[in-house]
């Protein structure tokens, strides 16, 4: 038994046990290397994601009422009031406006129904998604705790397409590419005429209190092509790319000889918000890109990652926006024998890096591992959290990201919370206990100290 503040975990045994409970304190190893605590929470209320009550790191929601299979759950309401004693939401609210427990319901299916293509931090009490379909979906937090759940529906049958295979939120506009067509769509969110101009919080929460103006621009390449078309913004957001994996087409003699157009997969876009799109420039990069980003300090440079020459490496390349042209500076070789699906960064802290399966590993700013650990009664720190033995989400880990920092916080603020999503759901957070040591940069770590 560890004793919690002034509560036991776990609780006394039901009735019929026939043993007495002792208490003791958890004694830490004097040479126990430093490492991350954790707890993970997950907003859904389905059965089928299989917490354990004895798991004292992992929450999710519950119906009204006690479980219809008790013995799968001997420690059910010792769990509940642990849970709510430490101010959490064990059942969540169905009073209006919010009406928490039925838009919660309503997220659950559309998750279900469609992937969620782009996930972003307004700030650390706002996150949105949007999915394929085009629903954009505002979720308000409380710490860890989901407070409210905007489904908005303003794109849905407007956009050049009906799947969206990725894209970019900002305050100003949206930035969508599709799977059926090759074309590239900025959303541009303005006041409507004759109003007075609505906070530009509300606009980007609710898109129907914008006038939605929608510009596309043809993209290149292969036409009637199914392809998961990618999209990336610089931080000055007046040049974006598009890339796509690179397509082979087979040479017969009666077809015509493909443009340099058709063979591309990366491609230079003008940006101008309400003034739409314009392809700049468009290359065939010589190897797959896995990812495609727009440097933080370079904003006209652009980092890739392709399949190298061979299966277990990787190119990580550099190409330069040089006169409205792509042009590629340099390549580097990296061994690379296992794909990594996702990664998270705290600036100047700590790396994450995840998994398909749900396996999180991190690093610090030398790349060195830091162990990880959910709130548990044994201490037990790995080198890598895995997510699937404290839940069961067929779809595996889909994305993460860390909590955005307020502008010009200038790190006064702690940033303790990383998103998670699941292919098909469900979707939640992973918060760090940083401890009294922590700073805006989530790199304090817990050093376990004898009792």
């Amino acid at each position: 038994m560890v004793t919690l503040g002034n509560r036991a975990w776990p609780p006394p045994r039901p009735r019929g046990c026939g043993s007495q409970v002792s208490f003791k304190r958890i004694r830490f190893p004097l040479n126990q290397m430093s490492f991350c605590l954790a707890d993970l929470h997950l907003w859904s209320s389905k059965s089928t994601l299989h917490v354990r009550d004895t798991d004292i790191g992992t929450y999710q929601y519950y119906d009204k009422g006690e479980p219809v299979n008790l013995t799968d759950h001997h420690y059910f309401s010792e769990k509940q009031d642990f849970v709510e004693s430490r101010g959490l939401h064990w059942t969540p609210k169905n009073s209006r406006p919010e009406k928490l427990r039925d838009s919660l319901k309503e997220l659950e299916e559309l998750l279900q129904a469609g992937p969620c293509v782009c996930s972003r931090w307004r700030n650390k009490q706002s996150c949105q998604m949007l999915l394929g379909s085009g629903v954009l979906v505002t979720l308000s937090l409380s710490g860890p705790q989901l407070e409210r759940v905007n489904i908005d529906r303003a794109l849905v049958g407007r956009l050049a397409a009906d799947t969206i295979s990725d894209a970019v939120i900002t305050d100003r506009f949206l930035l969508l590419t599709f799977v059926e067509k090759n074309k590239v769509c900025l959303v541009h969110l303005a006041a409507r005429r004759g109003q007075s101009s609505p906070d530009l919080n509300r606009r980007v929460e609710k898109l129907s209190l914008s006038e939605l103006k929608i510009s596309c621009a043809d993209l290149p390449g292969p036409a009637g092509r199914r392809l998961g078309r990618r999209v990336g913004l610089n931080c000055l957001q007046d040049v974006a790319i598009c890339w796509w994996p690179a397509v082979n087409e087979e040479a017969w003699p009666w077809s015509p000889v493909p443009s340099e157009g058709d063979r591309a997969n990366l491609v230079l876009l003008a940006c101008s918000g309400a003034g739409g799109l314009k392809v700049l420039s468009c290359i065939r990069t010589e190897g797959d890109p896995l990812d495609c980003r727009f440097s933080l300090s370079q904003p006209y440079q652009v980092l890739t990652v392709e399949v190298g020459a061979r299966e277990t490496a990787a190119d990580s390349c550099v190409y330069e926006c040089a006169r409205r042209h792509l042009q590629r500076l340099a390549v580097t070789a990296c061994p690379c024998p296992h794909a990594a699906l996702a990664a998270g960064l705290a600036p100047g802290a700590l790396l994450l890096v995840g998994g398909g399966q749900g396996e999180l590993q991190c690093f610090d700013a030398g790349l060195s591992p830091v162990a990880l650990q959910l709130l548990a009664e044994d201490l037990n720190p790995g080198p890598a959290l895995r997510l699937s033995q404290h839940l069961r989400a067929a779809g595996g880990l889909a994305g993460m990201q860390w909590a955005a920092p307020p502008p010009g916080a200038e790190g006064l603020e702690v940033q303790d919370l990383l998103f998670l999503t699941f292919h098909g759901g469900p979707v939640g957070v992973l918060r760090f206990r940083l401890g009294e040591r922590a700073t805006s940069d989530p790199c304090a770590c817990h050093r376990p100290q004898p009792s």
